[in-house]
């Protein structure tokens, strides 16, 4: 069976309200997912990381909370800073987006 894509005034008009970019009632993606009258979640340090980069949002470079561990998942290596994680991804060649 085949779904016919839904338009953003179908979504719209089932929020309430039609949310573009520059509409964004959120200052962050990060502010959106965690806020009580947005998603009500916590992300990750990785996935707060991923969000950032893919909203092109500034990276942290102080707070060291996403863990590196061995392939084995048995011993910490290193604890990053979202900047120093995009670093380590691009270095090991896992990650492709330019950021900068």
């Amino acid at each position: 069976m085949l779904v016919k894509p839904t338009t953003t005034s179908t979504l719209s008009s089932r929020a309430g309200k039609h949310i573009t970019r520059t509409g964004f009632p959120y200052k962050s993606i990060i502010e959106f997912i965690t806020a009580p009258s947005g998603l009500n979640q916590t992300p990750f340090p990785s996935q707060r990381f991923f969000l950032k980069v893919f909203e092109k949002e500034e990276l942290d470079d102080k707070i060291q909370d996403i863990p590196i561990r061995d392939m084995f998942n048995e011993k910490l290596l290193y604890t990053l800073t979202e900047r120093g994680y995009y670093e380590y991804l691009r270095s090991e060649g896992r990650f492709s987006m330019e950021y900068d």
